[in-house]
């Protein structure tokens, strides 16, 4: 039994919404495929809530409404049930704790994002920072992953905002479910790719004195710097990330020698 049939409808509910925003005459094959993709990960999750007769007969019905042969429809329909066999859509419980036994908070967009961290939305996408989505999809040891462009079989989409880095871009989800909030693209932000976030607008403000504070998050980065605090964070924070391995700006080649180095760093930059 689904123990959040709300979320398996609205689930259903936008993946065919996306199908009526992409398909057209000429354009049915691949956006069907994709929309009978996720309809059956759905069916095969929540069974009980979305069947796969409702599946098939809500496929059917978009496609030929748009003029579609039924067996052309058909036989994209079993090209779905192949590639998604034993692949179910990630249904999230109704709540969910943080750990510390706190909800995690969800956001609505990145307007209510910024407003939650104190500033107006302009703050934040001064800084570079953008509403976006991830696309969720089961990989091949059956776990589910995310992915900044969308793939055929989708199991869902999920709402996130993107910021720029030096090391290249960065996702934050806005949801309040469970685990990691934050993706970056593979082979980025690892190793000697990691970068201090907006270090070079923390030496500007630092010419202006004030001590130097280290932030858990970029969001508390640009929220500190906007009200004129001297802040960095780490691109792809990391409780274990030390400071003698943090690579600074222009610096491809060697590591900070010793903790104070960072510190260092800065001072004589600001004299």
């Amino acid at each position: 039994m689904a123990n959040n049939p709300a979320y398996v409808q609205a689930a259903v509910t936008g993946a065919l919404a996306d199908f009526d925003r992409d398909a057209g005459p000429g354009n049915i094959n691949d956006p069907l495929f994709i929309l009978a993709c996720r309809l059956m990960t759905l069916t095969h999750a929540a069974p009980d809530v979305y069947s796969e007769t409702d599946a098939e007969r809500d496929a059917t019905d978009r496609a030929l409404a748009l003029g579609h042969a039924r067996q052309s429809i058909r036989d994209t329909w079993k090209s779905a049930q192949r590639r998604t066999a034993g692949q179910a859509a990630v249904i999230p419980a109704l709540t969910h704790t943080n750990g510390n036994g706190h909800m995690p908070q969800g956001y609505a967009d990145l307007a209510a994002y910024a407003q939650a961290h104190g500033v107006d939305v302009s703050v934040f996408v001064a800084a570079g920072w953008s509403d976006d989505v991830l696309y969720e999809y089961l990989g091949k040891d059956g776990e589910p992953k995310l992915i900044n462009t969308k793939p055929y079989a989708v199991t869902r989409t999920r709402r996130a905002v993107r910021f720029e880095t030096d090391a290249g871009p960065r996702w934050r989800l806005l949801d309040s479910e469970r685990g990691s909030k934050y993706w970056h693209c593979h082979a980025t932000h690892q190793g000697e790719s990691r970068r201090w976030y907006r270090l070079t607008d923390a030496l500007v403000l630092a010419a202006t004195g004030g001590p130097l504070v280290l932030c858990n998050g970029e969001a508390s980065t640009v929220t500190a710097q906007h009200y004129g605090i001297v802040s960095k964070s780490i691109a792809l924070y990391d409780a274990t990330f030390r400071f003698d391995r943090a690579i600074l700006p222009g610096d491809t080649t060697s590591p900070l020698s010793h903790g104070r180095s960072i510190w260092d760093y800065v001072s004589r930059s600001c004299r």
